[in-house]
């Protein structure tokens, strides 16, 4: 797999996802992303929500230009990469 950098990467898909937190087992709600190179969505927010219907919110102010994310950070040799949006509000 090539090294991504973070010019290279554009966003052409976005979901809302969920993952397990630490010890407690906590389940929360994240924005996915996929780049536009990927077949599967290897992107994820720096924010999490409690609700997915905080989750929806916040993926409808992306679509909608109000709050955009963008990629600002890769892991493990640019297979992953994090989304931060812009303090827009």
């Amino acid at each position: 797999m090539k090294m991504k950098t973070i010019g290279s990467i554009h966003i052409n898909g976005i979901r809302a996802g969920q993952r397990l937190v630490g010890p407690t087992n906590r389940i929360v709600h994240d924005i996915q992303f996929k780049d536009q190179s990927e077949r599967y969505f290897r992107g994820y927010s720096d924010d999490t929500f409690e609700t997915i219907e905080e989750c929806q919110e916040a993926i409808n102010k992306h679509l909608n230009g109000t709050r955009v994310y963008k990629p600002f950070k890769t892991l493990m040799d640019g297979k992953y990469f994090i989304c931060k949006a812009d303090e827009k509000e």
